[in-house]
């Protein structure tokens, strides 16, 4: 909501509540959404091993049938500053993206919103009834920035595109 307030456009947020699981059926469904942007956010829902079974497949089948809509992926959220922003995770999403920009083909336009830049700043943002609780309201302005900018780059990248486009960025 924050970022859709920033951006003066509707956001659609799917929250599955901790079900989201890149299942193809689900890409069928998002496929229908006629967006300029997907943000796909799974890492918390899902084990390392199922986020290589699935989400390479899901992401070819998005992109056949949504070639031109731009993809922000999301690293496995932690929600305190002090926790350890390294994780296996988010560094396969970081793998993922390289390959899939490294192919011949080109036309990926994908931007990775790491673990690390989720929370920044050296301040417990987490609720405070458990230590991974949900974030505070200042919590969430930190995801904001953190996705917003991802976002942001990949539109402004493609209002200049031509008939192909792949920008790697990572925040």
């Amino acid at each position: 909501a924050i970022i859709g307030r920033r951006l003066d456009m509707p956001v659609i947020n799917l929250g599955f509540s901790g079900a989201g699981c890149m299942e193809m059926e689900m890409c069928d469904y998002v496929a229908r959404i006629d967006a300029r942007l997907y943000v796909i956010d799974t890492p918390g829902n899902m084990s390392l091993e199922m986020m290589k079974e699935r989400y390479e497949k899901f992401l070819r089948e998005l992109r056949r049938r949504r070639p031109d809509v731009p993809i922000v992926l999301a690293g496995q959220r932690v929600y305190r500053s002090d926790a350890p922003a390294q994780n296996d995770k988010t560094a396969f999403l970081a793998a993922l993206m390289a390959k899939l920009l490294a192919e011949k083909d080109g036309c990926w336009s994908l931007a990775l919103v790491r673990t690390e830049d989720m929370f920044p700043r050296d301040v417990d943002e987490t609720a405070v009834d458990s230590p991974n609780g949900h974030p505070s309201d200042f919590g969430m302005i930190q995801l904001a920035d953190a996705y917003g900018s991802a976002i942001e780059g990949l539109l402004r990248a493609g209002q200049k595109k031509s008939a192909c486009w792949a920008r790697p960025v990572s925040h």
